[in-house]
């Protein structure tokens, strides 16, 4: 046998099975279960939207901002990267029974003045991917507003209540939505989604309070961008809920603060997600609420290894009462085993207890 004719068939086979893998993009994680249904949490996606077209070189910390980059191979990486995310999500969503997805906030970097508003486009374009596909909501993070006045003009300009007004889920919102709340059911549970804007002041958290109270047979599950990292200052300390907050001046309240005067007080709030600190990348831990109902706190940024393109799953599975928290990167179709930051694996892998607030 020549050798072409012996070599044909070899690439032949090589050629199919590239293309298998390119057609079904998930051969690390597999369909769910009947019964599983998956809760897609998008870590801090601020470094998603730098590119060299949406710094503007002329705008405040355009250098730092340039800085940013050299994390991707090249300055246009992050946007295609985020892309890629939801295109994956949207793709992915039977076969992983996707029923919602929460972003944890800090969706632009320094995103509080003009300088930001490609950035913003940017994020509204790359979300409009999943939005009539896929329910999903934002909790402004840091990034997303003044630091100070709490500004969040250019939140509410792109991604305000109006976009969401006739979304079947959507439940209402505070503030333009820079606070809301969503209803979903998946897999016989009644869910409540609630997402708090950054260190959120009093109102807010009394709006949070009413919502929480009007349905109390609904889990729930609350995204805020602050709630787990170093407790006592932005250096070397101890991990949980954090005791300092980033945003609103002395009319923010911190993490703790919270958690005391509204998280710990309902009964029904089964899960709180958040993000913020990369330096942390990955913790979780679970706190029992004044009703003997136990909390899972996880955060997750991981913005240090955003060329990675990682993502939260939580595969929530009722019959077993187990939620499997899976970190994933849709780009590479890997797991993170372990990062530089946090090579322990079972933090970035793990199950937990569904009903252990039951």
């Amino acid at each position: 046998m020549s050798f072409a004719r012996a070599f044909w068939p070899l690439l032949l086979t090589s050629a199919l099975f590239a293309f298998a893998c390119m057609a079904n993009p998930t051969q690390v994680l597999g369909p769910v279960d009947d019964g599983v249904f998956t809760i897609v949490v998008l870590p801090d996606t601020q470094w998603y939207t730098l590119s060299d077209d949406t710094i503007d070189p002329d705008g405040p910390a355009a250098n730092g901002l340039r800085s940013s980059l050299g994390h991707f191979d090249h300055p246009g990486q992050g946007p295609v990267i985020f892309r890629a995310i939801n295109e994956w999500i949207v793709e992915n969503r039977d076969e992983q029974n996707i029923v919602f997805v929460t972003h944890v906030g800090d969706v632009v970097e320094r995103g509080r003045d003009e300088s930001a508003r490609k950035r913003w486009e940017l994020a509204r374009e790359v979300m409009n991917i999943l939005h009539g596909e896929v329910p999903y909501a934002i909790a402004p993070g840091n990034h997303d507003l003044h630091p100070s006045t709490g500004d969040t003009t250019l939140f509410e300009e792109f991604f305000g209540e109006a976009r969401f007004a006739g979304m079947e889920w959507y439940g209402g919102s505070y503030a333009n939505n820079t606070s809301s709340y969503q209803l979903v059911e998946a897999g016989g549970e009644s869910l409540l989604f609630v997402h708090l804007i950054c260190n959120a002041r009093d109102d807010a958290l009394a709006w949070a309070d009413d919502v929480l109270s009007r349905f109390p047979e609904r889990i729930a599950v609350v995204t805020t961008h602050m709630m787990l990292g170093p407790i006592e200052s932005r250096g070397e300390s101890a991990l949980g809920i954090m005791q300092w907050g980033k945003v609103h001046g002395e009319e923010g309240n911190t993490p703790r603060e919270i958690w005391d005067k509204l998280l710990a007080r309902h009964a029904n709030v089964r899960l709180v997600l958040s993000g913020d600190q990369s330096g942390t990348q990955a913790w979780h831990a679970t706190e029992t609420g004044e009703h003997g109902n136990a909390v899972h706190l996880m955060m997750s940024d991981y913005k240090q290894d955003s060329k990675e393109g990682y993502i939260r799953l939580l595969r929530i599975n009722p019959d077993a009462e187990t939620i499997e928290v899976i970190t994933y990167s849709p780009t590479k179709d890997a797991l993170a085993l372990g990062t530089r930051r946090v090579p322990n694996g079972n933090l970035h892998q793990f199950t937990l207890d569904w009903r252990a607030s039951e």
